[in-house]
């Protein structure tokens, strides 16, 4: 189970920064963004475990995405469209996880 915690909050952290990177966050961003990973992933995949129904998954990574927008919104110095960013983030972070459950 902690492998499953780790593995996950790894490969969202490689995705989401990567991809916060390219969209131009810099140094504070980049750790907030870090942070607020930190603090919803392991909460999203806890939840998922308890409750593996897609609908019931759909609605954890929202609520991630929801309150990750409101983090880079309140917190962030440079994020511009913060909600824009936090659902594209948690988009590839979602997909590219299926993509690599899906071979695996």
């Amino acid at each position: 189970m902690l492998t499953s915690f780790a593995l996950s909050l790894g490969l969202t952290l490689v995705f989401e920064l990567t991809f916060a990177l390219l969209w131009g966050l810099r140094r504070r961003d980049l750790l907030l963004c870090a942070l607020v990973n930190v603090l919803t992933n392991p909460v999203v995949v806890l939840l998922y475990l308890l409750f593996p129904h897609p609908v019931a998954t759909a609605v954890w990574e929202c609520t991630a995405a929801a309150v990750e927008g409101w983090y880079y919104r309140r917190y962030g110095q440079n994020i511009r469209t913060p909600w824009l960013f936090s659902v594209l983030c948690n988009g590839i972070s979602f997909s590219l996880g299926l993509v690599i459950n899906h071979f695996l």
